[in-house]
């Protein structure tokens, strides 16, 4: 079939090329629209406010099989039968991938947070994989001798061996924004749409071609089992015509997505105040590290299939070579089944790539890059793919400058070496140029990417004075000054400009012209006779603060107003002793007692005195001492002011010493069950006992007070100790006691009379206290 040998033509010529594209630039954080290839949330929060695209190409070729001798490289000159051969490989291939970004593709961003990319590419990429040795051989042989001959027995067997061809166009408009800014975290995300346009497409698939050769060119064909496609626009190429396209016949959408993590710990060394307003240094790199993940190229073009390709399959045997005449695909439909036309959906090389970028110092940089082709080989035969690759990237770049020495790593070209330069508006790189032309590699890629762009990058504003208001906006810019007179100085900081200052060195008040009013007293210090005390105008600005018409500095009492007499200290009482010096400022009283009363001439003053009219000892402040209960014990002495009592009980009723008996016995003998409010059976007779004591002492009132130890919840505690309080009071009811002659506390743990770290503390603790009261 003729679409065969045109593709096997194809790709052995181009061999192999792929890419990441842009090696060594896709990592800067100056790249710009040439990363949006790999990473579209890159465009948010850029380093530029408007790239401009006016061309960029990137193109890369590499092979597992042929390398060029390294001394042909260098004198460029390269001749096929000079090749190397590299037998160690097994399954051989190659790819192709070139991309040309159209002029006029730019990226804007419109907020802090949003930033929009408009783009056009053209993309090309060719793919062959699982080309044995064996294959490899039997096409050096076909080129080495420019003849094709089947010897007797030659057996040649091929499996899963393919070839695919894509070319097209893209639309795409990216948007990405920023999602988290929240000091240390920082997360942007974008995504691009893609609209599609296929410019022309082919796949070869052998899933199995054998055949055996027998004498005078005869062969035996085991299997024949070959898939293929390609876009019907090809014919013409094919058939020795101009190539024809139409737009948009072959269309298709695809999709990029991608997420950035940046860890940014130092924050505050990127704010800045200008023009009264706290800013972000947009031009500068925050982050100590980040981390990327993008999902790439998903999505496919529809395409229309040649009726000259198709699939071929069956066997024959006793193939006689010599007798095959006329047109290929005529003979192959005789002998073989063959299946033509058709559409078929031609994949994008759909990838999954992740990012580290380490800033280790300054404006350099350490990255790693892993790029995860998806989707290829036997399980899809319709779809471009790019290999998997790997690559650390040292850099150092800063607004005008960038250099990036990458170190690749693939199953083709195995480990490479390159570099890329960024100097203004120009990108030029290779990926493999230190690995060819620097360290004497054999090379089996090359590869090379252009750019010129134009860009407008953020700046942090220009403030020549350094006083925080930008060029732009300071009407004083060879003076520092402040943003409320837009850069204008204001020396003393006083809120009035220094043009219109009269006191243009020490801080004042606006409606005082800048002068200042130390005591605010409304008088400009300068004509003030009292500038740090608030003052009244007719006095000069000093003060008189008890308003009694003597400025305070002649007023002995400046701030209560007096008699001039007393040079302005007052005589409350009007006995004629000055406050200053009299004992009771507010009782008239006589000169010789310094301005006090005696009324009831105890000795006492009477505004000392708590009974003024009753003599009594100063001891109980000039009052008589009271016995309200009549026992002979003053009130003062007296717990029982209104029950007679002895003085042997602090003037309340006796308690007699059987009477203390039956108290303390009920005490020391009352018991609880554990953990209960129940009274033990044990204490009953002294209780009972105690309760007929009270029968006969009708005006005794008892204060029955429980407590616990510390062991538990307190809540439980106090509880406890409230129930077995309430516990005896009712078994003293029980007895025929009225319970208001009760009262019932319960305190818990808190008034310990031991220590409840030790047991015996802790029993002790563990008590009903019984008082008696008299009312």
């Amino acid at each position: 079939m003729k679409h065969v040998y045109f593709f096997l033509f194809t790709l052995l010529v181009l061999s192999n090329i792929q890419a990441q594209d842009y090696m060594g630039l896709h990592t800067s954080n100056f790249a710009g629209l040439q990363r949006l290839g790999t990473q579209p949330a890159s465009i948010a929060d850029s380093r530029y406010k408007f790239q401009l695209n006016l061309i960029s190409v990137s193109a890369y070729a590499s092979n597992s099989y042929y390398s060029i001798p390294n001394a042909d490289l260098k004198n460029f000159d390269l001749e096929f039968d000079r090749l190397i051969r590299n037998s160690k490989s097994t399954d051989r291939g190659g790819m192709v991938s070139t991309e040309v970004m159209a002029p006029m593709s730019f990226m804007l961003t419109m907020s802090p947070k949003h930033a929009l990319a408009i783009s056009l590419r053209q993309r090309n990429m060719i793919n062959i994989e699982g080309i044995s040795p064996e294959t490899t051989d039997f096409l050096d042989e076909i080129i080495d001798t420019d003849n094709f001959v089947i010897d007797q027995g030659q057996t040649f067997d091929i499996e899963n061996m393919y070839f695919q061809v894509h070319s097209w166009a893209e639309a795409n408009l990216t948007y990405a924004r920023v999602l988290v800014d929240a000091d240390e975290k920082f997360i942007k995300a974008g995504a691009t749409l893609k609209l599609l346009d296929g410019l022309a497409s082919g796949y070869v698939f052998f899933n199995q071609v054998k055949y055996t050769g027998l004498a005078d060119d005869r062969v035996d064909v085991a299997a024949l089992d070959v898939a293929s496609g390609y876009s019907d626009n090809i014919d013409n190429i094919i058939d020795g015509d101009d190539f024809e396209y139409s737009s948009m016949d072959n269309f298709g959408t695809g999709l990029d997505l991608g997420v950035v993590y940046e860890y940014r710990p130092n924050m505050d060394k990127y704010r800045y105040t200008m023009d009264g307003e706290e800013l972000i240094r947009r031009d500068k790199n925050k982050y100590k590290y980040k981390v990327g993940f993008s999902i790439l190229d998903l999505g496919g073009i529809k395409y229309n299939k040649s009726q000259n390709s198709g699939n071929v399959s069956g066997n024959t045997e006793n193939l006689d070579v010599n007798n095959l005449d006329g047109d290929v695909d005529e003979i192959l439909e005789d002998i073989f089944n063959l299946e033509r036309g058709g559409e078929y959906k031609m994949g994008l090389p759909t990838r999954l790539l992740g990012e580290f970028d380490y800033n280790v110092s300054g404006g350099f940089y350490m990255n790693f890059t892993s790029q995860l082709a998806l989707k290829g080989g036997s399980a899809n035969k319709e779809k471009s793919k790019y290999l998997t690759t790997l690559s650390l990237t040292p850099r150092v770049e800063s607004r005008k400058f960038g250099l990036a020495l990458p170190i690749s790593y693939d199953k083709f070209a195995n480990l490479n070496a390159g570099v890329s330069l960024r100097m203004g508006p120009i990108v030029v790189g290779t990926r493999d140029g230190i690995s060819n032309f620097v360290l004497g590699k054999d090379p089996k890629s090359a590869d090379i990417h252009f750019g010129l762009r134009f860009g407008l990058m953020y700046k942090k504003k220009k403030d020549k004075d350094n006083d925080s208001v930008s060029n732009k906006k300071d009407r004083c810019p060879q003076v520092p000054g402040v943003w409320a007179f837009q850069g204008c100085p204001d020396r003393d900081g006083d809120g009035t400009q220094d043009s219109e200052d009269a006191c243009a060195d020490v801080a004042g008040l606006k409606e005082l012209q800048g002068c200042p009013d130390t005591d605010g007293d409304g008088i400009r210090d300068k004509d003030d006779k009292c500038p740090d005390v608030a003052g009244l105008a007719e006095f000069n600005g000093c003060p008189d603060t008890d308003s009694d018409g003597i400025i305070d500095s002649e007023d002995e009492c400046p701030e209560i107003a007096g008699d001039i007499k007393f040079n302005g200290c007052p005589d409350t009482d009007g006995d004629g002793v000055k406050d200053e010096d009299d004992l009771c400022p507010n009782l008239a009283g006589s000169i010789e007692k310094k301005g006090c009363p005696d009324s009831d001439g105890d000795g006492i003053f009477d505004n000392d005195d708590k009974c003024p009219n009753l003599a009594g000892p100063i001891e109980n402040e000039g009052c008589p001492y009271a016995d309200s209960d009549g026992d002979g014990i003053i009130d003062k002495e007296d717990d029982c002011i209104l029950i007679p009592g002895v003085v042997e009980n602090r003037g309340c009723p006796e308690i007699k010493e059987e009477e203390q008996e039956i108290l303390n016995t009920a005490f020391s003998n009352l018991e609880f069950e554990t953990g209960k409010s129940k009274i033990a059976t044990s204490s009953y007779t002294s209780l009972v006992e105690l309760a007929n004591l009270l029968k006969a002492k009708p005006d005794w009132r008892l204060k029955i007070s429980g407590h616990t130890d510390s062991v538990g919840k307190r809540a439980s505690n106090m509880k406890l100790s409230k129930e077995r309080a309430q516990a005896v009071a009712d078994f003293l009811t029980a007895q025929g006691i009225e319970a208001q002659r009760f009262t019932v506390n319960g305190f818990g743990p808190d008034n310990p009379i031991a220590d409840n770290k030790t047991k015996e503390g802790r029993e002790k603790n563990r008590r009903v206290e019984l008082e008696v009261v008299f009312e």
